[in-house]
């Protein structure tokens, strides 16, 4: 991630696309994780463990993500991100 600016909260949700019905994600599908940035105007890995997110299930494909910057209530900015990696 790449930020204009430090202590930055990012969310990023991922959700089973296989889970939606007519376009739309139950609620039960979708889990969250957060990080926050720590540089400005630098490049930094950030974690994102959702393994004891609610609602977590291990059956489920999560195959659709989503990142959120400060939970979506950010002055307008630019952010970078790049290179999402699952872990094993």
């Amino acid at each position: 991630v790449n930020s204009p600016k430090s202590a930055v909260k990012v969310r990023l949700t991922v959700e089973d696309a296989s889970k939606f019905v007519n376009g739309v994600s139950p609620s039960s599908s979708a889990i969250d994780a957060y990080a926050t940035t720590t540089k400005v105007g630098a490049w930094e890995n950030l974690s994102f463990n959702f393994s004891s997110s609610v609602g977590y299930n291990a059956t489920y494909k999560y195959n659709k993500a989503t990142v959120f910057f400060n939970d979506g209530l950010v002055a307008p900015a630019t952010f970078y991100f790049e290179n999402l990696t699952p872990a094993p």
